[in-house]
């Protein structure tokens, strides 16, 4: 029993060759029992094929413009349309207006004293020191900022592109897998209205 579904899964996984050999053997079979109606059953099924495959193949033509463009044949039809150069259009002026920013320029502004003695010196000097390492420690924490931000700002970056090849990778694999047999139908219908409107 386990053999056997495991043909059968196997068998549908060629579906369009499948559904073509039961067109040909309806096809067949209306010849058989309406011999007299030989040249319209072979008329009729090369149209219908023929149509019926262009119209599958179409479909999944549209398909795939929708999974990779999100848009539709009809859209990209439409906005071909609207693009007709003959036709006129309003011209639309856009202006931006200028935007000026200052920016805050720190400056560190001390007095120089002058010292008398040697305590007021080395005081001097303490001060000084005690400012440079003020400005240091300042600008060591708005690097150390700015540095964070920026690797937030690439591993955010980094997520989006992973996702985004996920989401590109994921799409090929349905035009693929998806529409691939869709279109095999469909060339084979046409193949078949081929053959069957070279008979009549």
């Amino acid at each position: 029993m386990g053999t056997l579904l495991r043909l059968t899964k196997w068998a549908c996984r060629a579906w369009p060759v499948l559904v073509i050999g039961i067109i040909v053997c309806a096809h067949l079979l209306l010849l058989n029992y309406f011999s007299q109606w030989d040249d319209f059953i072979n008329k009729t099924a090369a149209l219908v094929s023929l149509l019926v495959g262009g119209l599958i193949i179409l479909y999944s033509i549209n398909s795939n413009i929708g999974i990779i463009k999100q848009k539709s044949l009809i859209s990209e039809l439409s906005n071909y349309l609207k693009e007709f150069p003959l036709i006129k259009r309003p011209i639309a002026i856009e202006l931006q207006g200028t935007a000026m920013t200052i920016s805050a320029i720190k400056s560190n502004i001390s007095v120089d004293r002058k010292a008398q003695s040697t305590d007021e010196k080395i005081e001097y000097l303490q001060e000084r020191i005690n400012e440079v390492s003020r400005e240091l420690e300042q600008e060591s924490k708005e690097l150390n900022k700015k540095i964070d931000h920026l690797t937030n700002n690439m591993s955010t970056q980094i997520q989006d592109a992973k996702t985004s090849l996920r989401g590109l990778e994921s799409k090929m694999d349905e035009v693929y897998t998806g529409d691939l047999k869709v279109q095999l139908f469909g060339v084979l219908l046409i193949i078949y209205g081929a053959i069957a409107g070279y008979a009549v």
